[in-house]
Order: structure tokens, then C-alpha cells, then sequence
């Protein structure tokens, strides 16, 4: 009993939640209780697994505890207690046989019994129901919690779908960076492939430079063994760095004069005299390009020839030899050959003596064009006047018929002094006459040199005039040459001077002038910049190889010797003024009188004419000298 007092008095406690009248209504559904899937599913699903349940089953169950189970204690007239009173399940129990936990009841009477256990399940009762409100209590707000975390699952859920948005664009944009990887990927692979491509030709190249690197080294090689011989060879004696082209023959030569016919290269020399001092020939050379040789053209008249000159006239070529005298020692005059070029002559005999013209003691001729006219200076010694040099300018006029009649000659001036003349037009667009004097009677220790300016003036009998205005003199000794040439837009002269003062000695210096623009016309334009080591130097030409420019020195006498080197100056346009030209090479001649540099066929050639040698001898021959062969000097910087 005691038992099943407390289990009615646990199940009574439900009954005072306050639902207990409107649960009472389903006493029949409480004595067959169907739990509804709605309250399965409420309990496996829904939002609070573990309170939502036990709320369920506390709502259910309580309507059954309290109609089914309440206790209705009261006493009947016997004394006697029934529980459950008023229902069909009562139970009528002897008060005196009450065990209470076990303790026998002490006897009472039966209606205070009564009064006492419903009291005490009232109390129970209320004791669970205000358990069970403070349960609720704190289930009410576990659910507002519960509903919070809801509302905060809802937001999860939100963000998540957002993320999954999201993480759909980020699978698009995924996708496409896919494809640009896959494009990428190709073009890599392209890339590798050009690549792959690239490096075997670099391995090629790189094995083709390593043999041209084991071919420079062997050649770098070659050259240090070489260099020792080639310098010797440059500056040997003779010089094997120059092969000789040929020979010309000369008996005290004088001078030599290049040109060109129809395509066909000729060389005339002219000679002075034999070894008895008679009059000798002069020849005219004509190149064979099949046996690369010269091969004599013509023999000109025997003659005491000092100079010669080639110019065209109208169409027609002429050959000027100038002849100085008769007999040597004599006063006597002697004219001056002009020889004209007929084509349809024979080879031996195309050159003709068109006419003479009068000349006395000549030295030198020079030709040369001015305001388009052409002019003949002529230097010569004054046989009469204690030996003086003048010159004599003239206008060449034309012949009407040049195959019946000769040019003519007008004189325009007469200039004092010049064993020498040279024309030249300057970088400053002036054109200069430079008259070359010599003390040749050893009277006067220093003459001068006067450099001409030539202007046009007015015209005389229908002809242009001519003027010649002196404009600067240099002092020069025994002088015999000068040479003009321009080098990056300036103008230089070259005046040679041949001894010292009355001929002490013939090693001396010749004078290197270049030309200041910056100075006013009629003022010392030429300044004075290096003296160039010679010894008798009797002629001095200017050429150019290349981007290379040289001077070559014709010397002839040293005190002792007329086998005497020439030299070649070469010129170094870094080094300082004063030490430009410095020498390059030595040639072995004797007693040189003329230099002549040409280029034929790609090759270039100097000729140098000598007069005599130690033997005492005018007989001689004069050397052709090749200079393609001399590279090696140049590129070795010999």
C-alpha cells in the first residue's frame, strides 16, 4: 500500500499543473492511450529532441494519472478505508491492518486516517506540481533559447545559401580560369616547343662559335708567329712587303705622269740625260692588262726633258714633254714638245708631234681648269738673268681643227720666281697657285715660296680674265715639290726642303702647313704643324688606301749617298698636333726626282723615278711598286 501511495501520490503531483479539468475530459482516451504520428514525428523531428518530447508526454499522460489513478481515500461505517472511492476498482481496507513504511498504523479512526493520507497526497502533490512549475519555468525559457537558435539556424541556413551562390560562381569563375589554365597550357606547351627549338640552334650556334673561336685562336696564333716576319717585311730593305709591278726605263729621270685613254692606262717618263750629257728619249708605257705588264708604247725624241703633262682638250688628249736645253751647261733655248693622241694610228706610233712651244730653261708644267677656261703655268730659268726662275701663265685656246692645227697659248701673267708649280683648289672652295722656289744658284740661303690666291677678273676680248694675288710666303731652302690634299674638311701643304742652308747638309726636315679658315683672306691662314724628317728630298705625293692617309717622301741624297731611303709617313688623326704623320714605311731607292701613286684595276701602284745612284751612273731603272701587298703592314699597324 505504502508502495502504491507513493506512485499515486507521484502521479497525483501531475495532475496540479493546472490542465487537470480540461485533461479530465479524456479519461477515456487516457485509458486507451494512442500516441498520434503527430507526436512522433514531434519527438523524432522536431526542434528540441529532448524537452519538446517529455512536454508531450507530461500533457498526455497527466489527464490519465489524474482520473485514472487519483486517490479518493474515505471512510466507510465500518471503520474500514477505501481508496479510490466512487470508482468501480475500490478497495476496502481494514484500518487496523495499515502498515505505514512498514510500521503498523496505530488504530485511529478510520475517517482520520482518511483525513490524514489525503492530506498527505495533497501535499505531495503539491510539492511535485510546484516542482513541475518551476520545470516548466525553466523548459519556457530553454525554449526561447530553443527559438533564438532557430532564428539563428535560419540565418546559418541564409548564409549558407548564400555561400553556396556563391561557391557556384566561384565554381564558374573556377571553370573559366580552368579553361585560360588550358589555354595557357597550350601555348606553354608552344612555347616549349619554340624553346626546345630556340636551344638547339643556340647549341649549334654556340658550336659554330666555339670552332670560329678555335679558328681565331689558331689564327691569332699564326699571326704572333707571323708579326715579327711582317714587321721585318714592312720595314726590310728592300721592303718584301712591296712586290714589284715592273720597271721603267729612266737615264737621269725627271718625272712621271699617269693617265687613262679609252679605257687603256698609260705611263709616260721623261728623262734628262745620258752619262756622256746628251740628250736621251722619253717613253710612253702602256699597260697589258692579259700579262698585267707595261709594255713600252712609244719612244718619244730624244730630249733633255724635266717634266710632263697630260690633259683633254675639247675631246682630244694631249702629251706635253717640257724640254729645258740643248746642250747642258748652254743658253741656249729649246721648245717645248706637244704630242696629240690619234687612235687610228698604229700602237708605236699613235702619238704625234702636234707642235712646239717655245720655252727656254723649262722646269715644270701645270695644268689646270678655272672658270672654265683651261690655263698652262709654265716655270722656267731665266738663262740670261743670273739664273732666275719665273712663270708664265697662259689661256690654252683651242684648236678649231685639233687633227690640222695646235692649241695656242695666250699669256695672262707673268709671276716671279718657282722652280715648281702646283694648283690647288682648297676646303675653304678658294683656288691657290703655289710657286716653288729654290736657291738652285746657292746665292741666297732662304727663298721664298709664295702661294698665290687666283680670282676671275675682267673679261679681256671676250674671254674671262684671270688675277693672281700673293697671300702668304714660306721661307723654304733648295725646295723642289709641294703637295695639297684635304683631310676631313681641312686643306694641308706640304713644302719639301731639300738641304739646310747653302747645301751643308741635305738631312733636314720639310714643313707641314694646314690651313685655318678662321683667319681673314689675305692674313697667315696657314699655320705651320710639323716637320717630317728628309734627307734631299726631291718629290712628295699625297694618297689615300681605305680610310688610311698617306705621304711619300722621295729623298735622293744624304751628304754621302744617292742610295738613299724614301719613306711613307702615315697619319693618325688621334694623335696630338705636331705628331700626326709618323713613319710607316721605308723604300730603297737612288736619288729619287719623282713619285707618282694611280690605282688600276682595284690595285695601287707608286712609281718612282730615279735619276742615279752610287755608281755614278744615270742609267738606271725605275721601280713600279704594288701596294696591295703591303695590308699586312697596314692591319698589323706597322
Amino acid at each position: 500500500l505504502g508502495t502504491t501511495i507513493a506512485q499515486r501520490n507521484l502521479l497525483a503531483s501531475f495532475a496540479t499543473m493546472g490542465m487537470g479539468n480540461a485533461l479530465r475530459s479524456h479519461e477515456s482516451a487516457c485509458k486507451n492511450p494512442k500516441f498520434s504520428p503527430g507526436f512522433t514525428n514531434t519527438f523524432r523531428s522536431g526542434p528540441s529532441s529532448l524537452i519538446c518530447p517529455l512536454l508531450v508526454l507530461i500533457f498526455i499522460t497527466s489527464p490519465c494519472v489524474y482520473s485514472a489513478y487519483a486517490p479518493r481515500v474515505a471512510a466507510d461505517g465500518n471503520n474500514n478505508l477505501l481508496l479510490d472511492a466512487g470508482s468501480s476498482n475500490n478497495v476496502s481496507v481494514v484500518a487496523s491492518s495499515l502498515l505505514l513504511n512498514g510500521v503498523p498504523l496505530v488504530p485511529q479512526n478510520a475517517s482520520t486516517i482518511a483525513s490524514q493520507i489525503n492530506a498527505s497526497i495533497s501535499a505531495a502533490v503539491g510539492g511535485l506540481a510546484a516542482s513541475l512549475a518551476s520545470v516548466l519555468a525553466n523548459m519556457a525559457a530553454m525554449n526561447t533559447s530553443l527559438l533564438a537558435l532557430n532564428n539563428t539556424a535560419r540565418d546559418q541556413q541564409e548564409t549558407i545559401a548564400s555561400l553556396q551562390g556563391e561557391n557556384s560562381q566561384l565554381r564558374t569563375r573556377s571553370q573559366s580560369l580552368q579553361n585560360s589554365l588550358d589555354s595557357l597550357n597550350g601555348t606553354t606547351s608552344s612555347l616549349q616547343t619554340t624553346s626546345s627549338s630556340l636551344a638547339q640552334q643556340a647549341t649549334s650556334l654556340a658550336s659554330t662559335a666555339k670552332a670560329h673561336s678555335t679558328a681565331l685562336a689558331a689564327a691569332q696564333t699564326r699571326i704572333a708567329l707571323l708579326e715579327p716576319l711582317v714587321q721585318q717585311a714592312c720595314v726590310g730593305d728592300p721592303s718584301p712587303a712591296l712586290s714589284i709591278a715592273g720597271y721603267l726605263n729612266t737615264s737621269a729621270g725627271r718625272e712621271a705622269c699617269q693617265f687613262e685613254i679609252n679605257g687603256t692606262s698609260y705611263l709616260a717618263v721623261v728623262n734628262f740625260r745620258t752619262d756622256d750629257g746628251s740628250a736621251t728619249p722619253s717613253f710612253v708605257y702602256r699597260y697589258d692588262s692579259n700579262s698585267a705588264r707595261w709594255l713600252v708604247d712609244q719612244i718619244l725624241s730624244p730630249t733633255r726633258a724635266q717634266a710632263c703633262e697630260y690633259f683633254l682638250l675639247n675631246g682630244t688628249s694631249y702629251l706635253l714633254i717640257a724640254n729645258s736645253l740643248v746642250i747642258e751647261g748652254s743658253q741656249s733655248s729649246v721648245s717645248s714638245s706637244l704630242f696629240r693622241y690619234d687612235a687610228s694610228q698604229p700602237i708605236g706610233a699613235q702619238w704625234s708631234s702636234s707642235s712646239f712651244l717655245p720655252t727656254s730653261g723649262v722646269f715644270d708644267l701645270e695644268y689646270f681648269t678655272f672658270n672654265n677656261s683651261a690655263y698652262l703655268a709654265v716655270s722656267f730659268q731665266n738663262l740670261n738673268t743670273n739664273f732666275s726662275f719665273a712663270t708664265n701663265i697662259s689661256r690654252i685656246i683651242p684648236a678649231a681643227n685639233p687633227t690640222t692645227t695646235a692649241p695656242t697659248l695666250e699669256l695672262v701673267a707673268s709671276l716671279t720666281g718657282s722652280v715648281k708649280t702646283h694648283f690647288f683648289t682648297a676646303a675653304n672652295n678658294v683656288s691657290y697657285l703655289m710657286l716653288v722656289n729654290n736657291n738652285n744658284n746657292l746665292l741666297t740661303p732662304v727663298v721664298n715660296s709664295s702661294l698665290f690666291r687666283i680670282d676671275p677678273g675682267p673679261a679681256s676680248n671676250g674671254r674671262p680674265s684671270i688675277t693672281f694675288t700673293l697671300v702668304q710666303q714660306f721661307p723654304t731652302i733648295n725646295s723642289r715639290a709641294a703637295e695639297t690634299f684635304t683631310i676631313a674638311n681641312v686643306t694641308y701643304l706640304v713644302l719639301t726642303n731639300a738641304s739646310t742652308e747653302y747645301a751643308a747638309t741635305y738631312q733636314t726636315t720639310s714643313s707641314l702647313y694646314r690651313l685655318d679658315p678662321s683667319q681673314p683672306l689675305g692674313s697667315a691662314q696657314w699655320v705651320f704643324e710639323q716637320a717630317l724628317p728628309t734627307q734631299g728630298v726631291a718629290a712628295v705625293i699625297y694618297f689615300q688606301i681605305g680610310s688610311t692617309s698617306f705621304l711619300a717622301m722621295g729623298n735622293s741624297f744624304n751628304n754621302t749617298h744617292y742610295n738613299v731611303k724614301s719613306s711613307i709617313y702615315r697619319f693618325s688623326p688621334t694623335a696630338p698636333l705636331g705628331s700626326r704623320w709618323s713613319p710607316f714605311l721605308s723604300l730603297r731607292t737612288n736619288g729619287v726626282r719623282g713619285l707618282t701613286f694611280f690605282t688600276l684595276a682595284n690595285t695601287f701602284f707608286l712609281a718612282v723615278v730615279q735619276a742615279r745612284d752610287d755608281t755614278g751612273s744615270f742609267v738606271t731603272s725605275s721601280p713600279i711598286f704594288r701596294l696591295d701587298n703591303v695590308q699586312a703592314c697596314w692591319d698589323l699597324g706597322a
